[in-house]
């Protein structure tokens, strides 16, 4: 797993397009950030929690870039490499200080921020659904990955460089999970998943038996569709999910 984490955080193509210059579809995305230097570079975030255990695996786009986070940065004294994998496997642990209460980031200045991260939140809610309790643990009930591990704003440059990314590291990440159920947020992230995986439904949910996982495709939770599993589900899926994490 730490391997793997080590592969995405370090990826080559960020060195290469900030040092050197060079083209490629995630030029846009990584040089959204506008840092001069890959020192000051907010690294790809791999995925948040223990991905190998988890229960339930959450599918995104890309991490969202906050310049006031207190984040793991490139070639920075600050983070080591162990540094770098316990903030991401451990970054809600209540042992740690990367996190409050799952929902608020800790500050570049000191102390949280004042806004919780309402994509947390709304993982969280879904997560207690197919868990059926209201006592999950982010990062061990569930994880969180995305297909572009690059952090911008509003998805810049996510379109180009989801390719590039997902043939990169999206099957590693699928294989060293154990995760029964694999949701999917968002029309981009259904997308690659379907093509990828020869999903041909339109369905919300499907059962892939070769793989033993089942994959439901969800609105992202900006989008201002129906995300309640109790209506948008049916009563033997709902809880052919349930049955799938005991």
């Amino acid at each position: 797993m730490k391997k793997l984490l080590e592969e995405i955080t370090n990826c080559e193509i960020i060195q290469k397009t900030l040092t050197e210059n060079c083209k490629s579809d995630c030029e846009k995305i990584i040089k959204s950030q506008k840092s001069n230097t890959y020192k000051n570079f907010q690294l790809p975030e791999p995925w948040n929690g223990d991905i190998e255990n988890c229960k339930i695996l959450f599918l995104s786009s890309n991490p969202s870039f906050n310049q006031d986070e207190k984040y793991p940065l490139g070639d920075s004294d600050d983070w080591t490499k162990s540094d770098v994998s316990d903030f991401f496997i451990n970054r809600f642990s209540p042992d740690k200080d990367y996190a409050k209460n799952e929902l608020y980031t800790l500050q570049s200045a000191g102390g949280y921020s004042k806004n919780w991260v309402r994509f947390w939140a709304a993982v969280r809610n879904i997560a207690r659904v197919i868990l059926d309790t209201k006592s999950t643990v982010a990062g061990k009930d569930y994880a969180m990955t995305e297909i572009v591990h690059c952090k911008s704003r509003d998805e810049e440059g996510v379109q180009d460089a989801m390719d590039t990314c997902a043939n990169k590291f999206l099957d590693k990440i699928i294989k060293i999970s154990k995760a029964k159920i694999i949701i999917c947020l968002g029309k981009k992230t259904a997308d690659v998943v379907k093509r990828r995986y020869e999903i041909e439904t339109t369905e919300m949910f499907f059962e892939n038996s070769a793989m033993d996982k089942v994959f439901l495709f969800l609105p992202h939770p900006n989008a201002r569709e129906e995300r309640n599993l109790n209506k948008i589900l049916t009563h033997d899926e709902l809880e052919n999910l349930k049955d799938k994490v005991k």
